[in-house]
């Protein structure tokens, strides 16, 4: 009898060493290198005494994907041949009642194959598999956690087998569905990552951290090409873009007004690229607070060179129409008018002496019109051929 006391003792005490064998090694599990699924599908096989194991992930709630078949190695081939496809690129649709069977997590026994596929593969197929691999008893379970089904496990044994320790089974299995919600999670949050730096590094904004004394910590590459830099050491190596955002009296009263109020600034500024070239960008400035407890400042910078050259030049368009407006309607009047006088009195003139000096003082007022035009060309910047 203590004999039986201690093999019982001695199993338990088994199982709860290999559960926290198990927990250790999905906990230290690295998902981006190692394929979580193999290792859920062997670990089950291992533990249950089944024949082939089936580990499965859920997308969307409606699609159940194939993910890893252990116990299967030397007849994949064979299985492909019947199914007509590989098995890993098995998917099923999943109806409403299964979902909410997978959500339970309980281990529930299937019928046949053909219902384990959902009788979406062809019976004569899930019997033809039967009879390969002599299976008995099929079993199902979700890896389900608070109202998420994260996959699901198919076991099948051979006839006459059964499970090996199902209490050590049922607990494992939950130690999965607690390391796919991670997994999850995780996934999420790398998609999440990977969205926000292909936006950070792609887009045609510059974008930059800076701490109080205008010294950038961390930009993207469209900030550091806006300045005509190549990375961060070119920028760092020359001072007159650093100069240029820290003697700012803009940025400033900006950063004095962030902090009064915390409110994001937008604001226009003018700059200095590396080859010494002037550069206007809209810069929108907004203060955050460091673990440090420090204040740091993150920006965007739109340039606007083009628009703000375009703008000048046109103001400057405008002011030399002006110019020609007005020189056209004062110094162009008085010689023409002149002329027009001249030629007025040349008509009633018969002294031929008169009409000379008459003469003499309309070349003198062509002359005087010459010079306008001149002065009207230079304005236009025609060149006077």
């Amino acid at each position: 009898m203590i004999s039986a006391v201690n093999t019982t003792e001695d199993l338990i005490e088994e199982n709860l060493i290999l559960l926290e064998q198990s927990a250790v090694e999905l906990l230290d599990f690295d998902f981006r290198n190692d394929n979580i699924y193999h290792y859920i599908s062997e670990k089950i096989r291992q533990f249950s005494g089944a024949s082939i194991v089936v580990v499965n992930s859920i997308e969307n709630d409606t699609v159940s994907i194939n993910r890893s078949m252990a116990g299967i190695s030397n007849k994949v081939n064979l299985i492909s041949s019947i199914l007509g496809f590989k098995p890993e690129n098995l998917r099923l649709t999943i109806q409403q009642d299964t979902f909410d069977f997978l959500l339970s997590g309980k281990l529930v026994r299937c019928p046949s194959v053909y219902d384990l596929s959902l009788k979406q593969i062809p019976k004569v197929a899930c019997n033809a598999i039967e009879n390969i691999f002599q299976i008995g008893e099929i079993y199902q379970a979700g890896f389900s956690r608070r109202g998420n089904v994260f996959g699901g496990t198919a076991l099948l044994f051979k006839k006459g087998q059964n499970f090996k320790s199902l209490k050590l089974l049922q607990a494992f299995i939950k130690q999965v569905a607690i390391v796919l919600q991670n997994k999850r999670s995780e996934d999420k949050l790398r998609e999440s990552e990977l969205r926000y730096r292909n936006i950070f590094e792609n887009t045609m904004v510059g974008i930059y951290r800076s701490d109080e004394q205008g010294n950038i910590l961390l930009a993207n590459p469209s900030f550091y090409k806006i300045f005509g830099y190549s990375n961060h050491e070119d920028y760092i190596e020359d001072k007159k873009v650093t100069s240029s955002l820290q003697q700012s009296e803009n940025r400033k009263r900006i950063i004095e007004e962030l902090r009064a109020s915390g409110i994001t600034q937008q604001y226009e500024n003018i700059g200095t690229k590396k080859n010494g070239n002037k550069i206007y960008y809209i810069e929108t400035l907004k203060k955050i607070s460091g673990n440090d407890k420090k204040n740091y400042y993150e920006g965007s910078i739109i340039d606007i060179t083009k628009r703000k050259e375009m703008e000048i030049a046109l103001i400057t368009a405008k002011e030399k129409a002006y110019q020609i407006a007005w020189t056209q309607s004062h110094k162009v009047r008085r010689p023409l008018s002149s002329i027009m006088g001249l030629i007025d009195l040349m008509k009633i003139e018969k002294d031929q002496n008169q009409r000379n000096q008459f003469l003499e003082m309309m070349a003198t007022s062509c002359n005087e019109l010459d010079e306008v035009i001149r002065e009207i060309i230079a304005l236009t910047g025609i060149e006077d051929n």
